[in-house]
């Protein structure tokens, strides 16, 4: 599997400040941080959503 940076995206209004590839439950998934810090949103690499981390940031971003 390939990873790579996807380049500056928006999230609820937000600058996406971070992308990686985390592995939750050993769950491979796309991890996506805004410039508050928090989770945006963890997808599955298959499309699955598997949580959204923070209700104040609601707006999914990028499933793939």
């Amino acid at each position: 599997m390939h990873a790579a940076y996807l380049g500056h995206a928006e999230c609820a209004g937000l600058l996406v400040t971070e992308m990686s590839i985390v592995t939750p439950d050993g769950k491979t998934a796309l991890r996506i941080a805004n410039e508050r810090g928090h989770d945006a949103v963890v997808a599955a690499l298959t499309g699955e959503v598997l949580r959204e981390t923070h209700y104040e940031t609601r707006t999914i971003c990028a499933v793939l």
